[in-house]
């Protein structure tokens, strides 16, 4: 729901600030080199959503894709598989 809702004032130089998470406290995502070449290739998709919905009016609520597997829960545990490939540490990732 976080990234479904994320809102590009809340993406920072190197992290992603998340008002509330889980656990219902504020969150701060740290962003790698390779997490920000994906964001930026977003921008200009809209002014406010980094993830607008099909008619571009607000924030992606279904994010199923027809012609994209997955959910973007699967996409979580893609990049936490990612992230440990590439070293990221158990603490971050989490």
């Amino acid at each position: 729901t976080e990234a479904c809702r994320l809102e590009w004032s809340r993406v920072l130089p190197d992290r992603i600030f998340i008002r509330e998470n889980k656990s219902n406290r504020p969150f701060y995502l740290p962003l790698l080199d390779e997490h920000r070449v994906v964001i930026e290739a977003m921008k200009g998709m809209h002014k406010q959503w980094v993830f607008p919905d099909r008619t571009n009016r607000g924030p992606t609520v279904d994010p199923r894709h027809d012609e994209v597997p997955g959910t973007m829960h699967s996409l979580r545990h893609t990049f936490a598989t990612v992230g440990a490939e590439i070293g990221i540490p158990d603490d971050v990732i989490g």
